[in-house]
């Protein structure tokens, strides 16, 4: 009996712990049921998703759009109508949006969270939300904190862009750029100081849709910045480039055609809306990529004797190369063609251009005796290199003939101060000069010439320079004076500049051998002249 009586009493505190166990998991489930409560009840997000179904409702009404702090909605002209707007940014509400959080903002007071769609980049950024916490965090069950937050304000988020064309890019000619279908202007632009226009696109609620196309129907790759502010990047090859004409251009392999300039090189203006290859090729075989900036180049323009030898140099061949053919050009000299029957020897004339796609690129030139010739670092392929240049005329020369007397000689015969009988003897018989003298001295245009006198003197600011032989046997010489004249009582001046050419010629039948220097052409020295 008293077994029996032992077994009951640890049934019934059996039963009793598990009555007061049961009791106390309940408690306890309950208390942890309301904490996990009253933290999801002050859970920020709350506050957030909030914060969205305002936007929504502000925003169909129009209300948001007065509140202050928000961003106009018309100031931007490439967003379309207000009502087109609206519903887009409506439409961005109802996506798929996620929160962001940001730093929080004086001594973690308030905190801020950017609502964006998904996936999350910069330019997709809706609003931003700000919530500021109430009171100080309690802690519960150790690991659970629970703050209490409230609402303080929810701005919708613009976005400001721009775009920058260099200077000499045409809007709408060389490009078009739209903007979410809008097609830009100069007039929305702003010129910056080195001449390029900037284009800005402020207060965008969307995304924007930009393109970029070229006058070839190529569109750019556009790229919007990370930051969901700032300029507008976009794929393109916008060069300008003077180059020598011997040089040619590809891009992308085809053949870029340029446009001839006053001065002989060649323009070429390459507006592409994509990042192309741009390759110069000389006609040494040479190619250099180009990117924007200088080109390694060496020219030399001249035009000279064909008896003269020519040879390029490079830091690896300092002895010289031999120029190509291409690089040749035969030029005719037509003051040759009035005399070349008189004298031989007389040199025909060759016109080099050596343009190499690297740097240190010399030339050695050697006259037809094997020495070297300096040329003038100025001299262009206009002037005609014959040989050195010498400031006066040779004293053996000087002694045989007074080339100044001689071109004066000529200026009186003009004005009919001098007979032809007289200026013949500085002429060769039968000779081009000669019979552009005899022609005058027999036209109607003689007899018309003005009365006058001469001054005293007749001749004043005399010079006779650049004295170059051509062959022993001719020379070049430049004679400048101004002649003075008495007309009706007034001076008159009149100035000589010309390039004159000398030929040692015997046109005696006296059977013996006395030739002497003789004019045999000339031609006027201007200025400037092409």
């Amino acid at each position: 009996m008293k077994k029996i009586k032992k077994s009951g009493v640890f049934k019934y505190s059996l039963i009793a712990f598990v009555t007061i166990l049961t009791i106390l998991v309940g408690l306890a489930l309950s208390y942890v049921n309301s904490v996990i409560n009253d933290y999801e009840k002050h859970h920020y997000k709350n506050h957030l998703n909030e914060a969205v179904e305002l936007l929504k409702s502000e925003a169909q009404s129009g209300e948001l759009w007065t509140k202050e702090g928000v961003p106009s909605m018309e100031c931007s002209p490439f967003e379309g109508t207000l009502i087109d707007q609206k519903a887009a940014f409506l439409t961005k509400l109802n996506g798929d949006i996620k929160f962001s959080p940001g730093e929080a903002i004086g001594n973690n007071e308030y905190v801020y969270y950017v609502i964006h769609n998904n996936p999350h980049t910069a330019d997709t950024n809706i609003a931003k939300i700000v919530l500021r916490a109430k009171g100080e965090m309690v802690q519960k069950l150790v690991v659970i904190g629970i703050q209490e937050y409230e609402l303080v304000s929810y701005i919708p988020l613009s976005h400001t862009y721009t775009m920058k064309l260099p200077a000499d890019v045409a809007l709408n000619s060389d490009v078009t750029i739209t903007v979410n279908g809008y097609t830009l202007q100069d007039e929305h632009g702003t010129k910056n100081e080195d001449g390029s226009t900037t284009f800005t696109f402020a207060e965008l609620y969307n995304t924007p849709t930009v393109t970029v196309t070229d006058a070839f129907g190529n569109q750019a790759k556009v790229k919007l910045p990370d930051s969901g502010n700032g300029e507008i990047e976009f794929d393109h090859t916008f060069y300008t480039l003077t180059l020598p004409e011997s040089l040619s251009v590809k891009v992308d392999g085809n053949d870029q055609a340029g446009v001839k300039q006053s001065d002989g090189r060649m323009l070429y203006r390459i507006r592409l809306a994509k990042k192309a290859e741009v390759i110069l090729s000389d006609k040494f075989n040479n190619t250099y990529k180009y990117i924007g900036k200088d080109v390694p180049i060496s020219f030399h323009a001249f035009t000279l004797r064909d008896d003269y030898t020519v040879k390029y140099t490079t830091p690896d061949h300092p002895d010289g190369l031999d120029v190509p053919d291409n690089c040749i050009e035969k030029v005719e000299y037509t003051e040759f063609k009035n005399f070349s029957e008189l004298t031989e020897g007389l040199p025909g004339l060759l016109k080099y251009e050596i343009v190499i796609l690297k740097n240190d690129v010399g030339v050695n030139i050697t006259d037809q005796n094997g020495q070297p010739i300096t040329l003038d670092p100025e001299m262009s392929s206009k002037d005609i290199f014959f040989g050195p240049v010498l400031d006066t005329v040779p004293d053996d020369v000087a002694k045989e003939v007074n080339v100044l007397k001689v071109l004066e000689d000529w200026s009186l015969f003009m004005s009919c101060d001098l007979n032809f009988y007289s200026l013949s003897k500085h002429l060769i018989k039968n000779s081009y000069q000669y019979n552009v003298a005899w022609k005058y001295n027999n036209s109607i245009d003689r007899t018309f010439t003005s009365y006058h006198s001469l001054g005293n003197p007749p001749f004043e600011q005399e010079s006779v320079t650049n004295f170059v032989w051509i062959t022993d046997n001719c020379f070049a010489v430049d004679i400048r004076f101004v002649k003075h004249m008495i007309v009706l009582g007034d001076r008159l001046d009149d100035e000589m500049n010309e390039r004159c050419y000398f030929v040692k010629y015997d046109d005696t039948n006296d059977g013996r051998s006395n030739p002497q220097w003789k004019l045999v052409a000339m031609k006027e020295i201007v200025k400037d002249a092409e």
